[in-house]
């Protein structure tokens, strides 16, 4: 049977005028606009450390790729689930209770046993050389945690700010912690980038200190991979979830707080995933 030869096929192609095409094109420039807000909207661009907003226009130049094609039935469909997922993590209960798993809270030492120290974990700093809200509510946290308990020593994380790397969090969490009044003394292990070097950082301080447990203080969601990261590493820990002032993670009961919950989730299963595979967890 003898095969149609490429004129033939084009000629039974539907044709399309440039005006056709430049709707197609930007048309899908917005629609793959729109899926990426939505996917940034539930968190999934920060799980491949990926930047929320530099991501949008590589979204829609390929929108507009696509928009040009026959795939771009693709990006309805793309969208169309992110947006019902969206609903469905908003506006039911879906995400409470996975939510929920992922914090670790462990009954706090009474005497004879101590903490030799608390250990607040970084999160972020600007620009500015601020903490980051969620790095301010830990470091808060951490302080009440210190004068609740007699612990005389508070351990920070010093992390730099991506966008100006002689701009560390040392400044802002030494004013924090000088709020708090004389009697604390504060150290800070050096520039860490992941969960799993400020484990190393903290072990080998509590190496030289001859210190026997320590309290890790952290976000809620990242409590519970955090304090097993910090086992793992040949530290006695006690978790404690700092008070989050970005998500009611105790309630759970606004559309807005089961998304951000939402966000947390996917980003820390994907981290323990990651950490398991590398041995980095009990």
């Amino acid at each position: 049977m003898p095969q149609p030869d490429f004129e033939t096929l084009r000629a039974a192609a539907p044709s399309r005028t440039k005006p056709a095409l430049a709707r197609e094109f930007f048309g899908g420039a917005v629609l793959g606009a729109l899926v990426w807000l939505a996917a940034n909207a539930l968190g999934l661009p920060a799980v491949f450390h990926l930047s929320g907003t530099g991501g949008l226009g590589p979204a829609a130049l390929l929108g507009a790729l696509l928009g040009i094609t026959r795939f771009r039935a693709l990006l309805w469909l793309a969208g169309g689930a992110l947006v019902a997922l969206l609903a469905i993590v908003a506006f039911t209960t879906v995400i409470v209770q996975p939510a929920q798993a992922l914090i670790r809270s462990d009954p706090i030492p009474s005497p004879p046993l101590t903490l030799d120290a608390v250990v607040v974990l970084s999160s972020g700093v600007s620009t500015d050389g601020l903490l980051s809200p969620d790095g301010a509510d830990r470091l808060l946290s951490g302080i009440r945690l210190a004068k609740a308990t007699g612990a005389t020593t508070i351990v920070t994380t010093r992390v730099r700010s991506q966008a100006a790397v002689d701009v560390s969090s040392d400044a802002d969490q030494k004013r924090l912690v000088d709020l708090a009044g004389p009697g604390l003394l504060l150290l800070a292990v050096s520039d860490v980038f992941s969960t799993r070097d400020e484990a190393l950082r903290v072990r080998d301080l509590a190496r030289q200190q001859r210190w026997s447990r320590v309290a890790v203080v952290t976000s809620p969601a990242h409590s519970r991979r955090a304090c097993g990261t910090f086992e793992k590493a040949g530290l006695r820990v006690t978790c404690v979830p700092a008070d989050s002032r970005d998500v009611a993670f105790k309630t759970l009961t606004s559309p807005g707080d089961r998304v951000g919950a939402f966000k947390l989730w996917v980003y820390e299963v994907a981290g323990t995933i990651i950490y398991r595979l590398k041995g980095w967890l009990p």
